[in-house]
C-alpha cells in the first residue's frame, strides 16, 4: 500500500479519494496486526498482559536475530541472551510463540535460504551447505530430504526445469 502511495505521489496521478481509500486499507491492515499480536500473546505464560506483551516483543527480537545470523553457529544461550530471558524461559516462550523451538525456527530458516540459493543461483551443494550455517554436507542432505522432500540436486533439478 505505501509503494502505491509512493509512485502515484511521485507521478502526480494521486487524487483526494483515492488516497483516503489508501489509507482506510492500511489502517485496517495494522488494525490487523495489532489484533494478532495480542491473540498470540495471550498463549504466553504471564499472568498480566503487559508481561505478555513485552514476552512478545523479547521473543520477536530473538527471531529477528535469527534472521540475521542464521548462517553462523549460534547457541540456545546465546539467542535468549538477545532475548534478556533465561534458556529454559525463552525456550518455553519461543515455542509457546512460533509453535517450534529455536533450533527447529534456525533449521527452517536454513533450509528455508538453501532452497532460495539452489533455485537462484549455480552455487554448488557443499557452497550452499556451508553458506546457511550447517557444518556437514550429511546432515545438511538428510535434513533437507526430511523436510523438502527431495534431495538438494533433486530440488535444483526439479526446480531449473
Amino acid at each position: 500500500i505505501m509503494d502505491a502511495i509512493r509512485q502515484r505521489f511521485y507521478t502526480g496521478t494521486m487524487t483526494d479519494g483515492w488516497r483516503e481509500d489508501q489509507q482506510r486499507r492500511l489502517l485496517v491492515q495494522l488494525l490487523d496486526v495489532h489484533r494478532d499480536v495480542y491473540r498470540q500473546s495471550e498463549n504466553l505464560p504471564a499472568v498480566r498482559e503487559a508481561t505478555r506483551l513485552e514476552l512478545y516483543r523479547r521473543i520477536h527480537i530473538a527471531r529477528d536475530y535469527i534472521h540475521a545470523c542464521f548462517h553462523e553457529a549460534l547457541t540456545l544461550e546465546e539467542i535468549a541472551s538477545i532475548a534478556a530471558l533465561s534458556p529454559h524461559h525463552f525456550l518455553r516462550t519461543f515455542k509457546a510463540v512460533f509453535g517450534m523451538t529455536p533450533h527447529q525456527y534456525l533449521t527452517y530458516k536454513r533450509l528455508e535460504r538453501a532452497q532460495f540459493l539452489l533455485e537462484k543461483t549455480d552455487l554448488p551443494v557443499t557452497t550452499i551447505c556451508m553458506d546457511v550455517g550447517f557444518e556437514s554436507l550429511g546432515s545438511f542432505s538428510t535434513l533437507f530430504r526430511k523436510n523438502v522432500g527431495v534431495s538438494p540436486i533433486q530440488f535444483r533439478q526439479q526446480t531449473t526445469n
